[in-house]
């Protein structure tokens, strides 16, 4: 079996701008939201890693193995503990949550919140409404979670680009 060395020219990409944060057990994050909506994404669990979910369906890997389908919005946040410009990932039950919180079902942006996570990995995420951010004014733009989403799954930055126009 004949193998060739891969060679190139050009570095790989560097990782993601902005880090894509699962809070931990016992973690506590404290934060201001820039998103103005949520961005929602389907993808597939393959029982250790997601993978993203394409359509049309006949298309897409995850489909074709019949792999669970899931759903995780993403807000842009500020971390106000570390000062950095963060992507919060959220289960359903925490979007709900959140608009429990909140009174709201969006419009988010410029309110701090504070998430906590209970004893495990996999334990409820809890929020509370801290009131809005007067510290930061006027807050910083607010970033689509695409880039760094293909980034994790491994797809060209084009592949990212092609979707953003889709989806305008």
């Amino acid at each position: 079996m004949n193998r060739e060395l891969s060679v190139s020219r050009v570095p790989p990409p560097p990782g993601p701008e902005i880090w894509i944060r699962r809070l931990r057990a016992r973690e506590v994050l404290r934060c201001t939201i820039l998103s103005t909506e949520m961005w929602g994404v389907q993808f597939h669990w393959t029982g250790k890693v997601s993978a993203p979910h394409f359509v049309p369906t006949e298309q897409c890997a995850g489909c074709q193995a019949q792999q669970p389908l899931k759903w995780r919005g993403y807000l842009h946040i500020v971390n106000q503990d570390k000062m950095v410009s963060e992507f919060l990932e959220l289960s359903p039950a925490l979007v709900r949550a959140v608009e429990t919180a909140t009174g709201l079902t969006g419009g988010w942006r410029g309110l701090r919140m504070r998430f906590e996570r209970g004893a495990g990995d996999r334990a409820k995420v809890s929020c509370s409404l801290q009131g809005p951010d007067r510290s930061v004014e006027p807050l910083p733009a607010e970033r689509d979670p695409l880039r760094e989403l293909s980034l994790l799954w491994g797809l060209s930055v084009s592949h990212t680009i092609e979707v953003e126009r889709d989806m305008l």
